[in-house]
């Protein structure tokens, strides 16, 4: 396959590159620097485990610019909070390579529990139960979550606690489908409809935080972990620090 098919751009990006120019060339950045740090098999446990955490952020990606080339915009929002918790969570671990086997175990259990719950039969869970029953009599009462935090506190730790702030609530009450979203307020008082599930500065600030957080992810994981992929991770950084710098802008 050659290069110029390696990077080659999904047909959705060609359908919102009309509604949000630049988007394009946000893109091909990301997976400028996406394509060679996932091509590369990993045999390091950690590396292994954050490249695949990455690579979820990066579905995650397309998905959000997929629904706003579409003009789903909240629909977008709500997909931009789980790449939210992604992506500060890969970033919590990497700076915590100590939590992977609490990272896994986390994992494993909730597994077990949703076959369980589901009706499996036990002698088709014999095989992991006794590892999966020692890790719930170990965590019980323990934590919720394998960083024992919350996303509040994890987003604080990597450095996007401002980021929670304006982004998580907003996000959230989007998930939970409480009335955030269908209310607004004007000089005739509290009003409820649809309004802003057609609104563009929705798309417009997810537009902008899906970058950000997708970028800074994969940046991380290259100068950190020491992928070698300095080229295409500087030429990342570059066009990160000019959608900042844009984005501080007085409109």
């Amino acid at each position: 396959m050659s290069n110029k098919q390696a990077l080659a751009l999904p047909d959705f990006i060609e359908s919102i590159e009309t509604r949000h120019p630049g988007v394009e060339l946000e893109y091909t950045a990301l997976k400028a620097l996406a394509r060679p740090l996932f091509l590369r098999p990993e045999s390091d446990e950690f590396k292994h485990a954050i490249m695949l955490q990455s690579g979820i952020a990066w579905q995650h990606y397309n998905a959000v610019i997929l629904l706003l080339a579409n003009g789903f915009g909240i629909q977008g929002l709500v997909l931009c909070r789980t790449l939210f918790e992604t992506v500060v969570g890969t970033l919590y671990l990497i700076k915590n390579p100590r939590l992977l086997a609490e990272f896994k175990d986390h994992g494993k259990l909730l597994f077990y529990e949703q076959c369980l719950a589901s009706g499996f039969p036990m002698h088709e869970l014999a095989q992991i139960a006794p590892e999966c029953e020692a890790i719930r009599a170990r965590q019980k009462g323990k934590r919720r979550s394998w960083h024992g935090g919350s996303i509040k506190s994890v987003a604080a730790a990597v450095g996007f606690g401002e980021t929670y702030d304006l982004l998580y609530p907003d996000a959230s009450g989007a998930t939970h489908a409480d009335a955030t979203k269908t209310l607004s307020h004007g000089s005739r008082g509290w009003r409820q409809s649809l309004e802003s599930f057609k609104s563009e500065k929705e798309a417009d600030i997810v537009r902008y935080n899906s970058f950000f957080l997708t970028a800074y992810l994969l940046y991380h994981v290259n100068k950190d972990l020491e992928m070698g992929h300095e080229k295409e991770g500087n030429a990342l950084l570059i066009l990160m620090n000019e959608r900042a710098k844009a984005a501080a802008m007085p409109n």
